[in-house]
């Protein structure tokens, strides 16, 4: 990868990749337990999907919150949602953000947090906030064992995994197991 990442290819596992390799560079003591790096072993890339009617966008800045309890609402049984942690960068703020949200089995983002087009008071105001671009991108983990990540917010009091050890070992146990890689 080229030392500057063009515009063009601007999604959020391209600056995983990029940010990773940049640090690397710097032989920064750690730099190989820098999440961009780590969360490139395991996550998977989604696009922007508008946020279907039946869900309402839920209390901003608490994105892994929002996820979580969708994930394991009646609706989100229902549908088979998976809570997703991760990155999502979007062409209006091209920095990652660490974020949550949800999957539908067949790779559908379900956003409870961020704000799209038709909530209210998006866009109508000079300085409110404005709707997610459809060329958003998220890059992130799928995390389905749903008792697992009960049980580890219950523990850590917060509901985000991948700033923590436990978070890694979950991840690592997942992904294991949905690529038949479990010594179980």
């Amino acid at each position: 990868m080229s030392t500057q990442l063009e515009m063009a290819d601007m999604t959020a596992e391209n600056y995983c990749k990029f940010y990773s390799s940049a640090v690397s560079k710097m032989n920064i003591d750690g730099a190989d337990q820098v999440m961009e790096r780590w969360i490139l072993n395991y996550a998977d890339a989604f696009d922007y999907s508008p946020r279907p009617d039946w869900c309402e966008r839920r209390t901003p800045q608490e994105c892994f919150r929002n996820a979580f309890l969708l994930a394991g609402e009646d609706r989100g049984i229902e549908l088979g949602l998976v809570y997703c942690e991760g990155f999502v960068l979007s062409s209006d703020i091209p920095i990652l953000i660490h974020h949550g949200w949800c999957v539908t089995p067949d790779g559908q983002v379900i956003d409870p947090t961020l704000p799209q087009a038709g909530d209210e008071g998006v866009g109508t105001m000079p300085g409110r906030v404005s709707a997610i671009p459809m060329n958003t991108t998220y890059f992130g983990v799928k995390l389905p064992d749903y008792k697992a990540l009960c049980k580890l917010a219950v523990e850590r009091r917060i509901y985000g995994v991948l700033y923590s050890e436990p978070g890694h070992a979950l991840i690592e146990a997942t992904c294991a197991k949905t690529s038949g890689n479990s010594d179980g």
